[in-house]
């Protein structure tokens, strides 16, 4: 935690523009009386901080200190791999999530954030870098053992003992 405060003040982020408990709940947690677009909007929000907050509790292997995840399927695959939730969250950035900061109360603090902040910069050079790699650095791959399909199967094999 003093790590991530200390990287947060180098970012220009402060205490003021961290999320309520509240407001943090309402960013990810689906309701069935709100738009469907916030609700796709939360989706993606929550797909993408698991898939890059894994190595603290959230897979069995911490894969995202190495750029990867686990999909649905248990497939490992790199996060910013065709349709993976981080790569989705780019397209947020243009409308959807000051939409959801809005209704959930905390369209200031992310005013603040993009004014205040390396936010934009870094929103706008990751994005032109994983559009200008594709598709070398978007890649999924195989399971060893498998003769070279795809790693349907990888999960099991890596949450699994390996045999004696």
């Amino acid at each position: 935690m003093r790590k991530a405060k200390q990287l947060a003040r180098l970012l220009g982020i402060n205490d003021d523009m961290v999320l309520t408990a509240e407001q943090y709940q309402c960013m990810i947690t689906t309701s069935t009386s709100d738009p469907e677009s916030l609700n796709v909007t939360r989706k993606i929000i929550y797909a993408c901080s698991n898939d890059l907050t894994n190595s603290n509790g959230h897979a069995d292997a911490p894969l995202s200190s190495y750029g990867l995840s686990l999909n649905e399927k248990g497939d490992v695959r790199s996060n910013c791999a065709p349709k993976a939730p981080c790569l989705v969250f780019n397209k947020l950035l243009a409308g959807p999530l000051e939409a959801l900061a809005k209704h959930c109360g905390f369209a200031d603090k992310l005013a603040r954030l993009v004014s205040e902040t390396p936010f934009l910069q870094f929103a706008a050079d990751g994005s032109a870098c994983q559009e200008d790699w594709t598709p070398q650095c978007i890649v999924e791959a195989t399971c060893p053992g498998n003769g070279g399909q795809s790693n349907n199967s990888c999960a099991a094999s890596i949450a699994s003992p390996a045999p004696d």
